[in-house]
């Protein structure tokens, strides 16, 4: 299950280019965020340690054809086109 809203963000992240976008909850809980400096990537935060999270760039995703998978970027990256952050 997936949270919206930032009332429902977990873990600290302390840059101010990314939007959250939800929190997944489950055996392991992430947050999951959009960060559109430079290129635009997706990242899924797993603690509020820094190091604590994977990052995936939006292109490289697409270009692989990842969009669809089921892990945390793959949420990320359905939830950031439902909520309208990759119209181009």
């Amino acid at each position: 299950m997936i949270l919206v809203g930032k009332e429902n963000k977990k873990f600290q992240h302390d840059c101010q280019c990314c939007e959250f976008l939800g929190h997944k909850e489950g055996q392991f809980p992430s947050d999951l965020y959009i960060c559109k400096e430079g290129d635009s990537f997706l990242i899924a935060r797993y603690s509020d340690e820094p190091s604590d999270n994977v990052a995936r760039s939006i292109e490289m995703m697409e270009m692989c054809g990842l969009q669809d998978d089921t892990d945390d970027l793959g949420r990320a990256y359905q939830l950031a086109n439902v909520l309208g952050h990759l119209n181009k």
